[in-house]
């Protein structure tokens, strides 16, 4: 059986506009899930230090999003990628190590302008495939860039400039 997941507005800045993924049968997507549960303080996480984690992750979206995806390089995950990023580049413009959390947000970005962002949480281990709490994450944010690229071929999607247009909702197999 197929599920459905819909492509909804995250945020807009002046490089980046951030879409999101929700589930078509659930209320919160799975960034605005990921928000809820790092950014609660009666969550354990967050009182176990992931808020600076949560914090710093937050910074990198806004810094995408206004001075664009040329400022860092984001972590490779076959179809998609990880933030916070790994790389970025300093003001001579050469690239630096970044601050490294076990925090992870998945996404899905359309250059130059267009993020897509999935669900996330706590990397646990070197592996991805041996940290329970990210790997049902990575798989979706995946079978997403799959199912958007195939779209995008095709022409059921069309980006102009830094919106996304055209049919929005994705069937992943379930």
């Amino acid at each position: 059986m197929s599920k459905i997941f819909l492509i909804e507005e995250f945020a807009f800045f002046d490089k980046v506009n951030f879409y999101m993924v929700r589930d078509e049968e659930k209320e919160l997507s799975e960034t605005d899930a990921f928000w809820a549960r790092f950014s609660d303080p009666d969550y354990l996480h967050y009182q176990k230090g992931y808020k600076d984690a949560f914090d710093h992750l937050n910074t990198w979206i806004k810094e995408i999003g206004k001075q664009g995806l040329e400022v860092c390089v984001l972590r490779h995950e076959d179809e998609a990628k990880g933030l916070p990023p790994k790389m970025i580049k300093d003001k001579n413009l050469k690239f630096l190590q970044t601050y490294q959390p076990k925090l992870r947000l998945y996404c899905i970005p359309f250059p130059p302008g267009i993020i897509i962002l999935c669900g996330g949480g706590i990397k646990t281990s070197q592996k991805n495939e041996d940290s329970p709490d990210i790997l049902p994450h990575l798989r979706l944010a995946k079978n997403i860039a799959r199912e958007l690229t195939r779209k995008l071929i095709h022409k059921e999607i069309w980006i102009e400039g830094n919106t996304l247009n055209g049919d929005l909702e994705l069937w992943l197999p379930g």
